[in-house]
């Protein structure tokens, strides 16, 4: 009984360290991800008087959520320093869109 219960403990234990690895490398591969899309657009209304940056949310969770692409988007990727983080962004991705 007791090779039994140590057995099962080990699985246990051997599955809670191969799921906290695999966190680790969701992680590790979030952090590093380059992003597919560039989002630059100005905070400004647009000619029909509507809030741009609004809009282009709007935009970018459409693109994220129903489409699978991963986006640069100034409210959740930019660093206290803004010209460099949006300098790092523009290089790292595949394609930038202005709007």
């Amino acid at each position: 009984m007791l090779k039994l219960i140590m057995k099962k403990m080990t699985i246990k234990m051997i599955w809670i360290y191969i799921n906290k690895l695999n966190l680790l490398k969701i992680i590790v591969f979030i952090i590093y991800m380059k992003k597919q899309l560039f989002l630059s657009h100005n905070w400004g209304k647009n000619i029909l008087g509507e809030d741009n940056h609004e809009k282009v949310k709007t935009i970018n969770n459409m693109l994220t959520n129903l489409f699978g692409w991963s986006t640069w988007f100034d409210e959740i990727d930019m660093g206290w320093n803004l010209d460099g983080s949006m300098y790092k962004g523009i290089c790292e991705c595949d394609v930038a869109l202005v709007f």
